[in-house]
């Protein structure tokens, strides 16, 4: 059984591949901030995975309020020689800096990683269909013989208005894609495997966690008068959200988080492979198909065996947030993302 936090809100079963998600109202008057660094009172040293992104800025952030060693740690990835993700690394080494926190850039060789078949391996082992996870998959593993706590960015809970969809129970989700938590197992299954200790998708720890981390929400709709809004029917779309996380994550530990959105390296791969053949997927080609393909292979379908049981989101919040975005006339805000 694979848990997410204690008393977990996340459980997933391996043999029976049922995950489900749990949700329930706190009893204490806690912050949410509170009820996180309780999930973390027995880490004693805090290795930061900083990709520059908001996410994992959010988890520094987090780590300091623990008053506990950290360390900072990103990688830069190389394609036959060549660095891919160099802005990456500078965004990483100014964040670093900014918050006074050393920070160590480990090295990978995406050309040994790809021609060796190891995304493939990652395939295999962990079900996992994207050749970006399977590489930070492998940048996780390189953490097996480092002392400390591995932090990780990772998905949040969050409310989403589904447009058009009427006032009924389904016009309001919260609850990361399946797709999604597909991935964040695989992270899990990876540190068990390789000795690892590791906190990712923090926000998804409790069942209090989860309530308190939707209430942001509403926050949101209530003070800035934005909200998430989904206006996509289209299955193979998924929203993004940056603008709403940004805000969430502002919300819970306000300043010093920088917006921007960042790149991953695989850009500059994807458009050299690209130019090299003519052909605008080569990458995908080359690398995602063939790990859909395994995929498909071993589970019959690309959505896998893994059963889905999200908890109910409370009426209190759904009542409250549609509420709130009618009282504010809050603006919709969608932003989506199509590839990893």
């Amino acid at each position: 059984m694979i848990t997410f936090g204690s008393p977990p809100a996340i459980k997933y079963n391996v043999e029976s591949q049922l995950l489900s998600i749990k949700i329930s109202e706190p009893k204490d008057s806690l912050s949410l901030v509170d009820k996180i660094t309780q999930q973390l009172q027995h880490v004693t040293i805090a290795n930061v995975c900083l990709s520059g992104g908001i996410d994992s800025q959010f988890m520094l952030r987090i780590a300091k309020k623990l008053n506990i060693p950290i360390k900072a740690y990103t990688y830069l990835a190389s394609w036959q020689g060549s660095p891919i993700n160099t802005d990456d690394v500078i965004l990483a080494k100014t964040i670093a800096e900014k918050e006074n926190v050393e920070l160590e850039i480990m090295d990978i060789d995406l050309y040994e990683f790809f021609s060796t078949n190891m995304h493939l391996q990652y395939a295999k082992e962990f079900s996992v269909n994207s050749p970006q996870i399977a590489v930070h998959l492998h940048f996780l593993k390189m953490f097996k013989d480092i002392p400390g706590t591995v932090f990780m960015g990772g998905e949040m809970p969050m409310l989403i208005k589904n447009s058009d969809n009427g006032s009924g129970p389904r016009d309001i989700a919260g609850i990361p894609q399946k797709f999604l938590m597909i991935n964040s197992v695989a992270y899990r299954q990876v540190a068990e495997k390789f000795g690892i200790e590791l906190i990712k998708d923090i926000l998804l720890y409790t069942p209090e966690i989860i309530y308190k981390t939707l209430e942001v929400s509403i926050d949101l709709v209530e003070k800035l008068h934005i909200h998430s809004e989904n206006v996509s029917d289209n299955p193979l779309i998924s929203l993004y959200a940056h603008k709403i996380k940004y805000h969430i994550y502002e919300q819970i530990i306000p300043g010093g988080i920088n917006p921007l959105t960042k790149n991953t390296g695989f850009e500059k791969l994807k458009k050299y492979q690209a130019m090299q053949s003519g052909i605008y997927n080569q990458f995908d080609i080359n690398y995602r198909f063939p790990m859909f393909e395994e995929y498909i292979s071993r589970f019959g379908s690309d959505q896998g065996l893994m059963k889905y049981k999200a908890g109910n989101i409370p009426n209190d919040l759904t009542d409250r947030y549609r509420e709130a975005i009618a009282k504010y006339n809050s603006e919709g805000i969608h932003e989506y993302s199509f590839d990893f």
